[in-house]
């Protein structure tokens, strides 16, 4: 087959062609099997393929290969810079064998089609950090109020070096807005709360070392020698978390009136912010995420037991697509949230993307994606640039992401406290059962007075939340048991529905709080 020209190939028909280089013959008979149930929405169909010749005119690391070039005036030839990894579709359309763009760099169809299912090399990364457009994540944000003052500084830096081709989703800034606050105090809480545990540890352990003593009948003296390197012990563990938690720079009043994160972040991200959607666009949102998550199609539907912002990884997804499809660049969002609406996951390690994002992204806007952590985002930085990002920011960006991902999924917990909050979840399930059917039968009875007819309805509504919120909780619950290792025999909970997760910890609370006043 010769090669063809594009513009008399498409004369007459009003629509420009889509174009698909290819080098092998199967990938003809490819296209042919496969585009015909969409000929009604494809203009027409161009395959540019010359002869197998030593060398193609866009490389010459072709030799053995067929030269493939697309023909002369072409409006499809790739504008120079286009990213090397790019299928040449103008529009969504059947898959090649093989296919080449840019300046002849072959995409591996092994590989790229199923690129959920593997990770980014090196040299991959670095080549996506020149030619992507790089979207944050709002955890990748919100993790720089979890670092250390030196580690948050060479951080930024990296971001500052892709700054140009850096961009976030309108939804991602208004989520950062909201959280950062709470992502300070989260920090601070945590080395608060890392000292009272290791109080609460050393007051049990002392008193089991009493109750030993007294049952074998130790002198004093005795008893100091035992408790004496166990305090000492417990005191410089103490002391040292309060001289960590010194070297942070950050304070709630701090955050409130001169927060240097929102300063950095503000000069890094001025004019790099997306547009809301409309409002007819944003309510079209909010229902394609309630069916998403009904139907557990990515992204959000493990996000649809939260009582607000349920939609807003969906939202932010959108606002991506309609972002690349205005680019017509690659995408590398830079996430730390590794859910599996997300990512693709082979024995609980994150891998890829989902296939539906990659494909949903592919058909929409025509353009590859790959999500990689922040942590390998340095790595990449560090890899490709003159930027300075020392082993200890690595690891507190390792240390910041793994606390996320605890804080969204593991809850210690004894199967008794879980069998009293299953029988309590059952009791109010029960209880609004009753209260919905009293309050439908009075509804129905009401006619005319709207004020009264609004208050019984927002009961209603109320009372169905509640009961199909805690029959998903139980859902949940009873998944997470059928899974469950044990430590000491408790159960270790993988529970990434962050209301039910902060459900279960207060309980827990709560039973140790009754513990200690019993005791």
């Amino acid at each position: 087959m010769s090669t063809l020209d594009v513009n008399e190939a498409a004369s007459g028909t009003g629509k420009p062609p889509v174009v698909l280089w290819a080098g092998r013959t199967s990938a003809t008979r490819h296209v042919s099997r496969n585009t015909p149930q969409r000929a009604a929405d494809l203009p027409s169909i161009v395959l540019a393929r010359t002869a197998r010749s030593r060398q193609s005119p866009w490389s010459g690391r072709t030799r053995g290969k067929p030269g493939l070039r697309p023909s002369r005036g072409c409006p499809h030839t790739p504008p120079e810079g286009a990213h090397r990894r790019l299928i040449c579709f103008c529009r969504p359309t059947a898959t090649v064998s093989q296919s080449y763009c840019g300046e002849g760099a072959e995409i591996n169809s092994f590989m790229e089609l199923f690129s959920s299912h593997w990770r980014m090399t090196k040299r991959e990364l670095a080549e996506a950090l020149k030619e992507s457009l790089i979207v944050l994540d709002s955890s990748v944000m919100l993790d720089l109020y979890r670092v250390t003052p030196s580690a948050r500084a060479e951080m930024i830096n990296s971001l500052l070096t892709v700054k140009e081709i850096l961009w976030i989703p309108y939804q991602v800034a208004l989520e950062f807005h909201s959280n950062r606050v709470e992502a300070a105090q989260d920090q601070l809480n945590f080395y608060n709360e890392t000292c009272k545990s290791l109080e609460a540890a050393q007051n049990q352990a002392i008193q089991r070392l009493n109750e030993f003593a007294n049952r074998s009948a130790l002198g004093d003296g005795e008893k100091k020698k035992l408790k004496g390197p166990l305090e000492q012990a417990f005191r410089v563990a103490i002391e040292r978390v309060r001289s960590h938690q010194g070297v942070f720079d950050l304070t709630l009043s701090k955050v409130l009136n001169d927060d240097p994160v929102l300063k950095a972040l503000a000069q890094l991200l001025d004019g790099r912010v997306g547009e809301p959607l409309s409002e007819e666009e944003y309510a079209k949102a909010q229902d394609e995420a309630v069916r998403r998550k009904e139907a557990r199609i990515p992204p959000g539907y493990k996000d649809r037991a939260k009582k607000s912002n349920s939609a807003g990884d969906y939202i932010w997804w959108e606002q991506t697509l309609i972002k690349a499809t205005e680019t017509q660049k690659p995408i590398l969002i830079i996430s730390n949230d590794e859910k599996e609406d997300w990512i693709t996951k082979r024995v609980d390690f994150s891998l890829g993307p989902r296939a539906e994002l990659v494909q949903e992204m592919r058909q929409r806007a025509g353009v590859s994606l790959r999500i990689v952590n922040f942590p390998n985002f340095l790595e990449g930085i560090r890899e490709s640039s003159a930027v300075s990002v020392s082993r200890e920011t690595l690891s507190q960006a390792n240390i910041a992401r793994q606390q996320g991902k605890e804080r969204s999924s593991r809850v210690l917990v004894s199967p008794r406290l879980i069998k009293e909050f299953e029988a309590f979840m059952l009791s109010v399930i029960e209880e609004r059962q009753g209260e919905l059917s009293r309050k439908i039968a009075e509804r129905d009875k009401v006619t005319g007075d709207l004020d009264v007819e609004d208050l019984l309805d927002t009961e209603i509504q109320r009372a169905r939340y509640v009961i199909e919120m805690y029959q998903d909780w139980i859902v949940k619950i009873r998944e997470a048991v059928s899974d469950a290792p044990t430590l000491k025999g408790d159960l270790i909970l993988r529970i990434e529905d962050g209301s039910l997760r902060r459900a279960l910890l207060k309980r827990l609370r709560e039973q140790q709080e009754r513990s200690s006043e019993t005791s």
